[in-house]
């Protein structure tokens, strides 16, 4: 997402660039958007579409899979600069897009880098265990392996 859209697609769902120069093409196309979009925040909205696409990607694919389609849950995570004082945002609304119920969908919350201690205000927001914050990039592996362990789908040993 960005200030211009809740969903900006760079990769179409099951093709994902198949060599370097692909990659590099989806990164330049990442750039150009983020340079030239619309200031603005679309973390709510994104997280709530990122949740309906997941639910419907998986009842579409349910005739692919198994019998335990029913039982699987899915994830979201949710990247933000956690910016939301700057245009008017309340952490609660993420915090209800993030906790909507009914659908088997374990979302979570990364703040990214911050504006002082704005990160962290809306993290403490968020449902216990799903916002995370990373003031460094380097963080983002150890966030990551914490959200696949709480959403079991790591081991906790690896």
């Amino acid at each position: 997402h960005s200030g211009e859209t809740e969903a900006a697609t760079f990769v179409e769902w099951g093709a994902p660039p198949a060599n370097r120069g692909e990659r590099l093409k989806v990164l330049q196309r990442m750039v150009a958007h983020s340079q030239f979009c619309d200031s603005g925040d679309n973390t709510i909205e994104a997280t709530r579409r990122a949740r309906r696409d997941v639910v419907a990607r998986a009842a579409a694919d349910a005739g692919d899979d198994d019998d335990d389609e029913a039982d699987r849950r899915h994830l979201v995570v949710a990247l933000s600069d956690a910016n939301f004082e700057r245009y008017g945002m309340d952490p609660r609304w993420w915090a209800d897009a993030l906790a909507d119920t009914g659908e088997a969908v374990d979302a979570h919350a990364v703040m990214v880098g911050s504006i002082g201690h704005e990160a962290s205000v809306v993290a403490g927001a968020l449902p216990r265990g799903h916002g995370h914050v990373c003031f460094d990039a380097d963080e983002l592996p150890v966030v990551f392996k914490r959200i696949l362990q709480h959403a079991r789908i790591l081991d906790d040993e690896a």
